[in-house]
């Protein structure tokens, strides 16, 4: 059984790194004595498929002044992972409540999960700037920090040797039928568990989706297993309580002829 859990273990540290926090993206701002400081909405993550709302503030390097678009206009670029245009020098809307630039993307332009950015260039005749911004995209919107990822792998290697313990007590453990498979069932959805976590992990890491795609078939796999030997542990408690309930009836019987 030691050999079984020290294997488990080796296992979950190759995951490990891959459920691992995700680094933070470089954001980089023009850098000129004079000219346009560019301030924008600190993002880190958005959720694929959804539309989202880039804003951004402008102000004169020299006096800080806010600049409207009376004298400027700023344009908005989108790229993906390969360093290609998704939307490519776009006008930016001026919003005159909240004084800054705003560009709406649509879902469409986030349809795959990876590492995105978008740059921002405002001018007018004789002074502009800009500024570049990475962020990622996820499938649920949210990004695994290095604490989350501590817990969360201690929760998902407990788990896996748990249910090592109760899978090894169905091979080894002597007695009834059905707690034996009592053993293997509540061993085999740990497993389960543990895997759906580190699947639900993979695909907020931005990892290889040939590797999410495998565990998405591997658990559907095994949850169909795991439902169909559920459904017969159950069938073999309801037999084996009606057998106990029915003994118990007779051998009272047998005992009021005595």
């Amino acid at each position: 059984m030691k050999k079984k859990i020290l294997f488990l273990f080796l296992f979950l540290l190759i995951l490990f790194p891959l459920v691992n926090a995700q680094p933070p993206l470089e954001q980089g701002a023009s850098n000129f004595a004079e000219g346009y400081e560019i301030e924008f909405t600190k993002l880190d993550v958005i959720k694929v498929n959804e539309t989202h709302l880039f804003n951004v503030h402008v102000f004169n390097i020299s006096n800080g002044l806010r600049l409207t678009n009376t004298t400027t206009s700023c344009g908005f670029h989108l790229f993906n992972s390969s360093g290609n245009h998704i939307i490519d020098q776009q006008e930016m809307t001026f919003n005159e409540f909240g004084f800054d630039w705003e560009y709406e993307a649509s879902p469409g332009n986030f349809t795959l999960a990876g590492d995105y950015s978008y740059l921002v260039v405002c001018n007018e005749t004789n002074f502009g700037g800009l500024i570049s911004i990475g962020f990622h995209v996820t499938e649920s919107g949210f990004s695994i920090n290095e604490g989350n990822s501590t817990i969360l792998f201690t929760v998902i290697l407990f788990m896996m040797i748990l249910g090592t313990i109760f899978i090894t007590a169905f091979f080894k453990k002597e007695g009834k039928f059905q707690v034996k498979w009592t053993f293997f069932v509540l061993g085999y959805i740990l497993f389960l568990s543990g895997l759906t976590l580190t699947q639900i992990s993979l695909r907020d890491s931005l990892v290889n989706p040939a590797i999410t795609n495998f565990l998405d078939t591997f658990l559907a796999t095994g949850f169909i297993i795991f439902w169909f030997a559920f459904g017969l542990l159950i069938i073999i408690w309801i037999i084996t309580t009606l057998q106990t309930l029915l003994f118990d009836k007779i051998q009272k019987n047998i005992q009021k002829f005595e």
